[in-house]
């Protein structure tokens, strides 16, 4: 029995052992399938399940990564969501841009935009506004933008008062560019521009920037050069100014200074230049090397403080004569020997010149004193015309007025004079005429005599109511060639008297070869001093056609002056 028992326990445990490896695989489910349904999942691959009305159903997860976030706490409709320590999503307590975000945009363009509520887009890009016109008003919708204008004629441009609508504090242009040859004129309503009522833009010049501050605008202007095209730059009174380059070479001398005016010019150079070379300009107009110091050694002749002249091709040294501060300048240097004088004051046309106890040359205060004349002036400018050398003048005689007075006199060379110069030595009470004729023999050709017409007469008729030197000017320069002629006077008066030529033995050699009379004219060393004709009237000067013609006669007394000639040039 017992047996029969035990073995009956066996079996019921292989029976429960049976029976429990069949049920195991029913513990993988617990519970009742979601929704009674068969336990397939709900969605597609991926998604995590939920329960669809008693069914699986699938969300999909957003984003790729590994984690499902979950949340605590209560979540309300419109509230920014954020996540607290422990990964879960929390309600932030407020929509998005509160105190967590950004609340408000503020920008200039258009000026004032704030409490946006909307997406915003902000771009980097400049657009422009490409203006032609000759007038433009600047539009609100202009902020931010690049404004160009292009035309052949100035252009006015408006802008509105800043701080009103569309223009508030903050308004700003990218840049203004003038494009076109004509002048661009910003002029503000009301406002200012740079402190200014307005800003002008030259052709090419530009604004880089120009903003307003709810009152008046301000802007950065780019600088444009001055003068044209090619022209060297500098500072202008604090503005570009150009200066016009010589020369075609690639360097630039720096000038010492520089003017204003448009004519001043920087050279350009050439070449190599050397320390201590002399500089020349070549043909095209640019500075180059001469190649050696200035003036072959570069070393001045003579002494110290002598003026320099060409000696022989060399420097040579010439010595000044006084302390003033003018230099005369010398008809001739004759080698070293030679002497530049130097003059003080004020040296007058005409008269005659004296030399200092310095040795300058200073002015006489009148022209030279005819009959203290023995050769010629001081200064190398008179000379006596009708007397010869060594020969004091003699006392005048009272003349007749309409009588024409004439004496002879040769030159050896050709030189122009322009004036002709007597001394008064009696008081007159009216005035003085000169004439020159030339030379001719009359028709026995034994007399010579005034030929013709005058061939120049003085235009001034100087007074004789002074004592003193008179000067005889003529309406322009005359020149006299070699040869003889005669030196003729008229007085105006009969009470004037002239320092004349005196008749004393030796004076006139020369005159018994001109008139060749027996008599008193038929010595060598004596003759008479002049001739006289006693035709015409006072400022009529006879026409001479022969020596009788005229009624001339011979005269041993001293009615003509003693003259002398201002000499202008030889020849």
């Amino acid at each position: 029995m017992r047996r029969i028992a035990s073995d009956l326990l066996a079996k019921i445990a292989i029976v429960l052992l049976i029976a429990a490896a069949l049920a195991r695989p029913a513990q993988a489910q617990i519970g009742p399938p979601p929704g009674g349904g068969g336990g397939t999942p709900g969605g597609t691959n991926g998604q995590v399940q939920y329960n669809n009305s008693g069914a699986f159903g699938g969300r999909a997860v957003s984003g790729t990564g590994t984690t499902i976030v979950t949340t605590t706490g209560t979540l309300n409709t419109g509230d920014c969501v954020k996540i607290d320590a422990n990964n879960n999503m929390i309600d932030a307590g407020g929509a998005c841009g509160g105190s967590a975000g950004v609340s408000s945009i503020t920008t200039a363009c258009p000026a004032g935009l704030s409490g946006v509520s909307g997406p915003v887009t902000i771009t980097g890009a400049v657009p422009a506004n490409e203006q032609t016109g000759t007038t433009y008003t600047v539009q609100a919708t202009d902020c931010g933008k690049l404004l160009t204008f292009n035309n052949a004629s100035a252009v006015a441009v408006t802008l509105p008062q800043a701080g009103t609508s569309g223009f508030l504090s903050g308004f700003f242009l990218a840049g203004v560019q003038n494009l076109g040859a004509g002048a661009v004129t910003i002029t503000p309503t009301t406002s200012t521009i740079n402190g200014s009522a307005s800003l002008t833009l030259a052709s090419r010049q530009s604004i880089t920037g120009l903003v307003g501050d709810g009152t008046n605008y301000f802007a950065q202007v780019t600088a444009v050069p001055g003068g044209s095209s090619g022209q060297i730059q500098y500072n202008n009174s604090g503005s570009f100014g150009g200066i016009g380059a010589i020369g075609i070479g690639t360097s630039v001398v720096k000038a010492t200074s520089l003017s204003n005016s448009s004519g001043t010019v920087i050279p350009t150079t050439t070449g190599t230049l050397t320390s201590g070379d002399c500089v020349k300009i070549d043909a095209s107009g640019n500075l180059v090397d001469a190649g050696g110091a200035c003036g072959g050694s570069g070393s001045p002749g003579g002494s110290n403080g002598q003026i320099q002249y060409n000696n022989s091709g060399s420097f040579g040294g010439l010595p000044v004569v006084g302390s003033g501060s003018s230099v005369v300048e010398a008809f001739s240097v004759s080698g070293n020997s030679g002497q530049v004088a130097q003059s003080t004051g004020t040296l007058m046309s005409g008269d005659c010149a004296n030399f200092d106890g310095g040795g300058n040359v200073t002015d006489a205060g009148a022209p030279c004193n005819i009959g203290a004349i023995p050769t010629q002036s001081a200064g190398g400018l008179w000379f006596p015309l009708n007397t010869v050398p060594g020969m004091t003048p003699a006392v005048g005689s009272t003349g007749t007025v309409g009588v024409t007075y004439c004496s002879p006199f040769t030159i050896k060379r050709t030189f122009t004079f322009d004036q002709i110069a007597a001394q008064v030595q009696t008081l007159g009470t009216t005035s003085l005429h000169f004439a020159l004729y030339a030379s001719a023999l009359d028709s026995t050709n034994h007399h010579y005599y005034p030929s013709g017409s005058p061939l120049v007469i003085d235009n001034n008729g100087p007074a004789d109511t002074a004592t003193g030197v008179v000067t005889f000017t003529f309406a322009s320069n005359y020149q006299v060639a070699p040869g003889t002629y005669w030196a003729c006077f008229q007085y105006g008066d009969a009470t004037a008297k002239m320092y004349a030529i005196s008749n004393s033995a030796g004076l006139w050699a020369l005159y018994p070869f001109l008139v060749g009379t027996a008599g008193a004219g038929s010595s060598i060393f004596a003759g008479p001093t002049s001739i006289k004709s006693n035709t015409g009237t006072f400022g009529t000067w006879p026409i001479s056609t022969n020596w009788t013609g005229n009624s001339w006669s011979e005269q041993t007394a001293g009615f003509v002056p003693e003259f002398a000639v201002h000499i202008v040039s030889v020849p």
